[in-house]
């Protein structure tokens, strides 16, 4: 009969953990779950930052409107300007979050870790992204890409196509436009 180990009063059979499954064991208990909605794309989280910021600057001189100091009046104009230039990159920072979403989720079928925005059309089924260990399962991943960032026309739905379909053809995509770019070695010779 095989090992037998007793650990806190539970008998088993099963032999004792090696290191590198101790720490994978390890990372399974410390798991990220699947969070409810994609984490900002980074260029968006610029637009809003920079829009919040500009906003809280000009605040202050806002409130100096109507003062009797000479100087006011051509501070509260630049501080309007400066407002409202808060204001648009606020009002852009969906479209552009769109408009990355599209250029980074849509090419690879809604498989991108929406934690950390690392590609996942690489790895069969589910498991652990590389990059920040959230536990994924490709078909509730690609459900919350196409819940969000309005690419619900632009990505299959998961329950209406094979998943491993799926995978094989991002696969492929990915590798005819990785072949499709010259190389140094396709350069004309003179």
């Amino acid at each position: 009969m095989g090992h037998q180990e007793e650990h806190a009063g539970i008998v088993s059979d099963e032999p004792p953990l090696t290191h590198p499954q101790a720490v994978a064991v390890h990372r399974a208990k410390a798991l990220q779950p699947l969070p409810l909605v994609p984490k900002r794309m980074p260029m968006q989280r610029r637009f809003l930052w920079s829009g919040a910021v500009l906003i809280v600057l000009s605040l202050p001189a806002c409130a100096m409107v109507g003062s009797s100091k000479p100087w006011a009046d051509s501070l509260s104009a630049a501080s309007t300007v400066v407002l409202l230039c808060g204001f648009g990159a606020l009002a852009l920072s969906r479209p552009v979050g769109r408009m990355e979403a599209r250029r980074l989720v849509v090419p690879r079928k809604g498989l991108v870790c929406p934690t950390c925005h690392y590609p996942l059309d690489a790895i069969d089924g589910q498991g652990l992204c590389p990059e920040c260990a959230t536990y994924f399962d490709p078909s509730a991943v690609i459900s919350l890409w196409r819940g969000s960032y309005g690419l619900r026309r632009y990505i299959a739905n998961p329950d209406l196509v094979d998943l491993h379909e799926m995978l094989e053809s991002a696969r492929q995509a990915r590798g005819a436009k990785n072949s499709a770019r010259p190389t140094a070695s396709d350069a004309p010779h003179e």
